[in-house]
């Protein structure tokens, strides 16, 4: 009898120390966020436009030790010119816990955050896409907007326009 009491309250204190983790980790995710947001905004009022990548295809933010981030850690690349844009404004955080679960393929993950310049006329970053992945459905994106839930993440993007 007092063996299954130890063992129900140990497992009830395993659950309590995972969700306090999963915690720390998305209000990490929010303040790295909430930097980099920031930052294109100064970036944008100094510049009159966004960090320019000089491209509209996906670069990850942050400075990764593989220099990939996205699905499985993999399939974007970051971007010297835009990380040496960032490095002036702040240090460069970096997301490497693999976050879990989409809906047409469970076993893929995802890594970090991408950004994106979402309209460039005349070569002018006007507007930018950041996206990112928080643990458990249903979660605060901060300033993004929840797109949907997969699988137990939160698909979150943060978008901007003129």
């Amino acid at each position: 009898m007092v063996i299954s009491i130890i063992g129900f309250l140990a497992t009830l204190a395993v659950v309590a120390l995972n969700n306090a983790r999963v915690k720390s980790r998305n209000s990490k995710r929010l303040a790295n966020i909430k930097q980099y947001t920031t930052v294109f905004e100064l970036a944008y009022d100094q510049n009159s436009e966004y960090p320019n990548p000089g491209t509209t295809g996906w670069r990850c933010l942050g400075d990764y030790s593989d220099n990939k981030c996205w699905y499985d850690g993999t399939s974007v690349s970051e971007q010297a010119a835009l990380n040496n844009i960032l490095d002036d404004w702040i240090d460069l955080p970096a997301d490497e816990n693999l976050i879990c679960g989409y809906a047409n393929n469970p076993g893929r993950c995802y890594e970090g955050c991408i950004y994106r310049c979402v309209s460039r006329p005349n070569g002018v970053c006007e507007s930018l896409d950041i996206r990112w992945f928080m643990e458990g459905s249903n979660q605060s994106c901060g300033a993004g907007t929840i797109v949907g839930n997969y699988n137990s993440c939160t698909y979150c993007k943060y978008i901007t326009s003129l």
